[in-house]
């Protein structure tokens, strides 16, 4: 795919920070209202479904890097698909991390919470700058049309 939708893998993170966060919490209503004797088995699934997280989170990191390798990503709107997915898997990872108390789990959701931080300062500095200069405002110029070759 080109460049430019480098973002778009992102948001597969989206999903899986909002699915944790909802587990544990369903596991800790559920134990509250008595449905479960203990929700260690529904808070076992968040993790699995957090580890996805990770493993996904590598993948979509690898993939930006190569992009930003070779010639990087041009900034479009899609840059915001870097934001929400990343903030809901921040904030499941520093869920998880109240469930754990595991010390790099912390440190883990902190070093995400900090390149949210750094992204969401880019994406914004770019999206104003591009709606005061009518760059984003525009439609694409159509793409030359290459001639039919024939036999």
């Amino acid at each position: 795919p080109p460049a430019a939708v480098a973002p778009t893998f992102w948001i597969l993170l989206g999903p899986v920070g909002v699915g944790t966060v909802a587990l544990l919490g369903l596991a800790d209503v559920s134990k509250m209202l008595g449905l479960l004797v203990d929700g260690e088995a529904v808070k076992f699934l968040a993790l699995i479904f957090w580890g996805f997280g990770l493993w996904a989170f590598a993948l979509t990191a690898v993939v930006t890097m190569h992009y930003v390798r070779s010639g990087g990503v041009p900034f479009t709107l899609s840059w915001w698909a870097f934001i929400f997915p990343l903030a809901a898997y921040t904030l499941a990872t520093l869920e998880v991390f109240r469930y754990t108390g595991v010390a790099a789990v912390y440190w883990y959701g902190v070093a995400l919470a900090v390149l949210l931080a750094l992204l969401w300062a880019a994406t914004f500095g770019r999206t104003v700058a591009g709606v005061f200069s009518g760059r984003l405002l525009l439609p694409p110029s159509p793409s030359p049309t290459l001639p039919k070759q024939g036999k």
